[in-house]
């Protein structure tokens, strides 16, 4: 019997601590139909068949030589396709003081996953019941990305088992593409080619909602060499839809549709504003695309307008729904206040940040 022993990154509360593990290797190995193989590290392997049976008589001894006990998790996926852990490139340990990650919780994500991946048509969408596919395909792409980020895989790697829902449903949204004219502004035209592009299969429907969920779905797919044009098309798009100075109360903020002046809403425009945080974040999570620079004066002039005052009332520093009539204030549209205070570079503390989040946590 031969023995390796090799070095293993573990966690320790939330520090990241180094491991001897101690691999004992079968000379003779099982001989069964093969469904896939998740290969440890080189000479070490998981084997099952079709029916899930382990059918790899190597195993691992892990021996903690730290002076406390540590937390160990290994996930073995039962499924299609190769499974990869790549020495060079290993899982990030958490910040300080970050627990375990709790394994009902990576259960709950990877049952959620697989039923999520089963709700995908033939064209490469998601359905949402109420006629918005592109938006409700742009989310579901996302959650399959975050998936990959985590793991450290491209999503588009054959080795991720989410790769091919993540191909289809960005084709099916780039399918999408409607392209306008916005060469009447040019501030908002930040590459020139007068080009503004949104992501809708029924135009003129939800096209602010529609694009924002996109946008978000294509700066995270890690692609830049792909999809770079396109989506700094779509944050010029973004930048000509939203409410000029000459709209009153409604200045800085989005409606349904481009630039409508007379209505606006903190609904739709967190799904805007999203879509350019997206786009304009470092990799993974985006490609450093220019956001028009008016676009964050416009957007601190909408949340003058749109959080509610502190002056002692049960809505103090929640966000309404529309800065003219008020009230319809709640979570969701605060959460949108929070990321759009982020995106304007707010920092936590006294001030619009703090209220807004003790207006949650009341």
């Amino acid at each position: 019997m031969m023995t390796r022993r090799l070095l293993m990154v573990l966690l320790l509360g939330g520090l990241c601590v180094a491991l001897t593990v101690s691999t004992a290797l079968a000379v003779d190995r099982v001989s069964a139909s093969e469904k896939g193989s998740l290969l440890v590290y080189p000479k070490v392997e998981v084997r099952w068949d079709p029916l899930g049976n382990v059918i790899q008589d190597t195993f691992i001894d892990i021996t903690n030589d730290y002076p406390q006990d540590v937390y160990v998790q290994m996930y073995f996926v039962n499924g299609d396709g190769a499974a990869r852990m790549n020495p060079g490139n290993p899982p990030p340990c958490p910040g300080d003081g970050d627990p375990p990650v709790d394994p009902a919780i990576e259960a709950a994500i990877v049952k959620g996953l697989v039923w999520l991946a089963a709700q995908q048509n033939a064209d490469g969408s998601w359905d949402d019941n109420g006629g918005n596919r592109v938006a409700a395909t742009g989310l579901a792409v996302l959650k399959f990305e975050d998936r990959a980020i985590d793991l450290r895989l491209d999503p588009f790697d054959p080795a991720y088992e989410y790769h091919q829902q993540v191909i289809d449903g960005l084709a099916y949204i780039v399918a999408q593409a409607q392209v306008q004219d916005i060469s009447g502004e040019p501030a908002a035209d930040s590459d020139g080619d007068g080009i503004g592009v949104y992501f809708n299969e029924n135009p003129s429907d939800h096209n602010v909602y529609q694009a924002g969920a996109a946008m978000m779905a294509l700066a995270a797919s890690q692609h830049p060499e792909l999809y770079t044009t396109l989506l700094q098309d779509a944050v010029d798009w973004m930048a000509f839809a939203q409410n000029n100075p000459g709209c009153g109360a409604h200045e800085g903020g989005w409606r349904y549709n481009d630039n409508p002046c007379d209505t606006s809403d903190n609904s739709t425009s967190g799904y805007a504003t999203l879509g350019l945080g997206y786009a304009a974040a470092s990799p993974p999570y985006g490609f450093n695309l220019t956001i028009p620079a008016f676009v964050k004066t416009r957007l601190n002039t909408w949340i003058n307008g749109i959080q509610d005052p502190v002056n002692g009332d049960a809505n103090d520093g929640g966000s309404h729904y529309e800065p003219v009539y008020g009230g319809w204030v709640n979570v969701l549209k605060t959460g949108n206040l929070l990321y759009e205070l982020g995106l304007l570079g707010y920092s936590a503390g006294p001030g619009r940040v703090q209220d807004a989040v003790d207006y949650i946590e009341r």
